[in-house]
């Protein structure tokens, strides 16, 4: 009776409004209550059986447990980024506070705080063994923490703006930065050397990406483009311009597809590799090209103003 009671007054107003409502709004919540074989099932369904014409749901209504499991809470400032290890086991998040912290998944307990950058943390990153943390900050440094111990172990100098993005390659053996000095930026993890200095864009750069097999940099920018770079000789190709900046990048694992997100609130998505060419969430087509691998990538037609 508590249940039938909870129903009536959650579906009151519809049932008010559509009468026809009330057997299909009770029956498909209360079947579920006890099912398969306790007696409020039963009821609903020996009353299921002398009626036709109604919805029957399929699944059960009711909301499953909460998605949100806990909130990790020792920042001082804005969170500007996060990351996974590959192992799922920590969770790594960098912040306006200029710090970045290294937090137990499964229990969400602070493990260590890293402290050295001088000004806003906006990206950070974690190598594909786990081995490192990678760091990006306003103060125009990259950093290589050492995941285990949270000790420092090189900073990155060379950008005269901030850096909004870090990736490690999938090898771990090269960083790729992109700041708001316009340029992207390719070391050598192992060492902090400098390898290469990619430049093209006429904005901010805002994300940077590697291709899984690791021979391409996709880059998005203030200016509008997405760009790829090959990682060795440094040349790059205008994949796509767009209307807006765009913010936000993303490959898929297998380098097939890559997803852009604009300011103007669009979400985009580029096969690169096997050529649907580059469409909106709605599917419609926006320019076509020929079909290209990853290798073949910088030399693709584009939806690009001229050079």
């Amino acid at each position: 009776l508590a249940a039938l009671e909870e129903r009536l007054r959650l579906e009151a107003s519809r049932i008010a409004q559509a009468p026809e409502w009330l057997f299909p709004a009770l029956y498909n919540h209360l079947r579920w209550l006890d099912a398969p074989d306790g007696p409020l099932h039963r009821l609903c369904e020996t009353a299921a059986s002398r009626r036709t014409g109604y919805l029957r749901s399929r699944l059960d209504p009711r909301p499953g447990p909460p998605l949100w499991l806990r909130s990790l809470k020792e920042h001082t400032g804005w969170v500007n980024a996060v990351a996974v290890s590959p192992d799922g086991r920590t969770i790594i998040s960098g912040s306006r506070d200029r710090t970045v912290k290294v937090w137990e998944a499964e229990s969400g307990r602070l493990l260590r705080s890293l402290e050295g950058h001088t000004n806003d943390v906006n990206a950070v990153a974690v190598s594909a063994y786990g081995r490192w943390i990678v760091s990006g900050s306003d103060d125009g440094t990259v950093k290589v923490w050492e995941m285990e111990s949270g000790r420092l172990l090189r900073s990155l100098e060379g950008h005269t703006g901030g850096v909004n993005a870090v990736v490690v390659s999938p090898d771990g053996r090269t960083i790729v930065s992109g700041s708001r000095d316009s340029t992207v930026k390719v070391w050598d993890a192992e060492s902090g050397l400098l390898m290469r200095t990619l430049e093209g864009h006429t904005g901010e750069v805002w994300v940077v990406a590697v291709s899984p097999d690791g021979l391409f940099i996709i880059s998005s920018s203030d200016d509008h483009t997405l760009r790829a770079w090959d990682l060795e000789s440094g040349e790059s190709r205008v994949l796509f311009w767009n209307d807006a900046s765009i913010r936000s990048l993303a490959l898929s694992r297998d380098g097939r597809l890559l997803a852009c997100g604009d300011a103007a609130g669009r979400v985009w998505i580029f096969d690169w590799v096997h050529t649907e060419g580059v469409v909106q969430c709605n599917a419609q087509p926006v320019s076509e090209h020929g079909p290209m691998s990853s290798k073949s990538a910088r030399s693709a037609p584009s939806r690009s103003r001229p050079k």
